[in-house]
Protein backbone atom coordinates (compact mmCIF):
# COMPACT_ATOMS: atom_id res chain seq x y z
CA UNK A 1 0.00 0.00 0.00
CA UNK A 2 2.46 2.03 0.73
CA UNK A 3 4.48 1.84 -2.90
CA UNK A 4 1.34 2.48 -4.23
CA UNK A 5 0.55 5.65 -2.34
CA UNK A 6 4.16 6.91 -3.16
CA UNK A 7 3.83 5.67 -7.31
CA UNK A 8 0.43 7.76 -7.63
CA UNK A 9 2.09 10.94 -5.82
CA UNK A 10 5.13 10.46 -8.26
CA UNK A 11 2.91 9.74 -10.96
CA UNK A 12 1.17 13.27 -10.35
CA UNK A 13 4.10 15.39 -9.86
CA UNK A 14 6.08 13.71 -13.26
CA UNK A 15 2.92 14.99 -15.60
CA UNK A 16 3.85 18.57 -14.00
CA UNK A 17 7.90 18.60 -14.92
CA UNK A 18 9.13 21.20 -17.36
CA UNK A 19 11.55 18.19 -18.73
CA UNK A 20 10.16 15.05 -18.72
CA UNK A 21 14.36 13.18 -19.22
CA UNK A 22 15.71 15.79 -16.61
CA UNK A 23 17.31 14.94 -13.61
CA UNK A 24 14.32 15.40 -10.94
CA UNK A 25 12.56 12.69 -13.42
CA UNK A 26 15.15 10.58 -12.68
CA UNK A 27 15.32 11.28 -9.17
CA UNK A 28 11.55 10.39 -8.87
CA UNK A 29 12.56 7.12 -10.52
CA UNK A 30 14.45 6.10 -7.94
CA UNK A 31 12.54 7.81 -5.38
CA UNK A 32 9.67 5.02 -6.10
CA UNK A 33 12.11 2.20 -5.36
CA UNK A 34 13.63 3.99 -2.01
CA UNK A 35 11.17 5.77 -0.40
CA UNK A 36 8.80 3.08 0.78
CA UNK A 37 11.99 0.65 1.88
CA UNK A 38 13.23 3.84 3.70
CA UNK A 39 9.10 4.66 5.47
CA UNK A 40 8.56 1.42 6.18
CA UNK A 41 12.47 0.78 8.19
CA UNK A 42 11.79 4.16 9.99
CA UNK A 43 8.12 3.25 10.67
CA UNK A 44 7.74 -0.67 10.39
CA UNK A 45 8.43 -3.27 13.46
CA UNK A 46 11.55 -4.66 12.37
CA UNK A 47 14.44 -3.28 14.35
CA UNK A 48 17.25 -4.91 12.11
CA UNK A 49 15.65 -2.46 9.11
CA UNK A 50 15.34 0.07 11.70
CA UNK A 51 18.63 0.49 12.58
CA UNK A 52 20.02 0.10 8.72
CA UNK A 53 17.64 3.10 8.23
CA UNK A 54 18.78 5.19 10.66
CA UNK A 55 22.68 4.62 10.02
CA UNK A 56 21.97 5.03 6.17
CA UNK A 57 19.79 8.39 7.02
CA UNK A 58 23.06 9.58 9.19
CA UNK A 59 25.56 9.07 6.59
CA UNK A 60 23.75 10.63 3.35
CA UNK A 61 23.26 13.24 6.20
CA UNK A 62 26.90 13.36 7.36
CA UNK A 63 27.87 13.38 3.40
CA UNK A 64 25.75 16.37 2.39
CA UNK A 65 27.20 18.43 5.42
CA UNK A 66 31.19 17.62 4.41
CA UNK A 67 30.41 19.04 1.02
CA UNK A 68 29.23 22.09 1.89
CA UNK A 69 31.92 22.73 4.72
CA UNK A 70 34.59 24.88 3.73
CA UNK A 71 37.55 23.04 5.81
CA UNK A 72 35.92 19.51 4.13
CA UNK A 73 35.86 20.63 0.45
CA UNK A 74 37.90 23.08 -1.75
CA UNK A 75 35.62 25.44 -3.33
CA UNK A 76 38.87 27.09 -5.38
CA UNK A 77 38.44 25.36 -8.52
CA UNK A 78 36.12 23.08 -9.92
CA UNK A 79 38.22 20.25 -10.56
CA UNK A 80 39.57 20.81 -6.65
CA UNK A 81 35.48 20.74 -5.62
CA UNK A 82 34.93 17.42 -7.49
CA UNK A 83 37.77 15.60 -5.96
CA UNK A 84 36.97 16.62 -2.74
CA UNK A 85 33.39 15.76 -2.99
CA UNK A 86 33.97 12.38 -4.81
CA UNK A 87 36.45 11.69 -1.67
CA UNK A 88 34.16 11.89 0.96
CA UNK A 89 32.09 9.69 -1.18
CA UNK A 90 34.23 7.32 -0.81
CA UNK A 91 34.96 7.51 2.72
CA UNK A 92 30.90 7.57 3.32
CA UNK A 93 30.51 4.88 0.94
CA UNK A 94 33.28 2.77 2.83
CA UNK A 95 31.44 3.31 6.38
CA UNK A 96 28.22 2.23 4.73
CA UNK A 97 30.00 -0.89 3.95
CA UNK A 98 31.77 -1.42 6.87
CA UNK A 99 28.29 -1.08 8.88
CA UNK A 100 26.68 -3.36 6.69
CA UNK A 101 28.81 -6.51 6.06
CA UNK A 102 28.73 -6.94 9.94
Amino acid sequence: ALATAVWSVLKAKRHSLKYSNGFINHFYSISEHISPVLAWGFLGPDENLKQVCISFKDEILGFLCDIFDFTVVRYSKVEDLSSDILDVAKVRYERLGEKFSL
